[in-house]
């Protein structure tokens, strides 16, 4: 992998993280005004990404360069 393709690998766990605290503030915020499908889908999106996350972190080689 080259740099900038982790570099590029790392952004993505970022912005990932950026949505999941964007989606906890929308929950939050609009909490009493949101219907609870729109949360159960908001909650569910949420969990969505975050094993996204987890499964790229599992993945050590997907952050490593290769030796080729």
């Amino acid at each position: 992998m080259r740099g900038d393709e982790k570099m590029l690998s790392l952004q993505t766990v970022n912005d990932l993280r950026s949505l999941v605290n964007i989606l906890d503030a929308r929950i939050e915020k609009n909490k009493d005004i949101i219907d609870l499908k729109e949360v159960e889908y908001l909650t569910y999106q949420k969990i969505k990404i975050q094993q996204l996350i987890d499964d790229l972190y599992h993945k050590e080689s997907y952050f490593k360069d290769t030796k080729e």
